[in-house]
């Protein structure tokens, strides 16, 4: 038997339902197997709650995830709207992969999240004037898909940019002891070479 994320009665009641049925895939198309499994994934007062039903209070795995969904409807983690978004901006130094993997994680808690305004909602929130935010401006990509594939690209250039300014302040400061030393024996010689007075 597959091991369960047990649900406390703190956490969202949907998410748990969305588990529990994904790892009972081969058998859910057996209702009371899913009713006679599922106190498996409780724990605590969820458990004792479930144990507390009237006998024969539950007819088929329908009527059990009513009654568990209304039990626990105030722990239901509310969706989030469009608006939330528009909150996103990229932070000064912030580099465009993490700034994209962070509105990505965002956008993706968003239902019925329109590719375009998306889109625009991410061009809004870039700093401006960037080679990507050029880039997005002139040729805007027809779904998050696209944008996603093109940033790669920028993502690329930004880390090449960036191992190579690391690696010019890397030689010049190797190359600053060897300088010195250089100087202090051409000193040297200049001072052995020089007629004594």
């Amino acid at each position: 038997m597959s091991s369960f994320t047990q649900f406390d009665g703190t956490g969202d009641p949907s998410w748990h339902l969305d588990l529990y049925a994904q790892k009972m895939a081969l058998d859910d198309h057996n209702d009371p197997w899913m009713c006679k499994v599922f106190p498996t994934s409780l724990i605590g007062a969820a458990l004792e709650w479930f144990r507390n039903r009237p006998h024969k209070s539950i007819p088929d795995y329908e009527t059990l995830c009513t009654m568990f969904l209304a039990q626990y409807c105030g722990n239901k983690k509310q969706k989030k709207c469009i608006a939330s978004l528009f909150t996103i901006r990229q932070k000064k130094g912030e580099t465009l992969q993490d700034f994209l993997s962070r509105f990505n994680m965002k956008a993706s808690e968003i239902t019925d999240c329109h590719p375009t305004t998306a889109i625009e909602t991410f061009k809004l929130a870039m700093i401006q004037g960037t080679k990507f935010y050029t880039s997005l401006v002139k040729y805007s990509p027809p779904d998050i898909q696209t944008l996603n594939a093109r940033a790669q690209i920028y993502i690329r250039l930004e880390e090449n940019l960036a191992h190579r300014a690391q690696h010019a302040i890397f030689v010049t400061v190797e190359n600053k002891p060897r300088e010195r030393v250089s100087n202090s024996k051409s000193r040297k010689s200049q001072h052995a070479s020089a007629p004594a007075i």
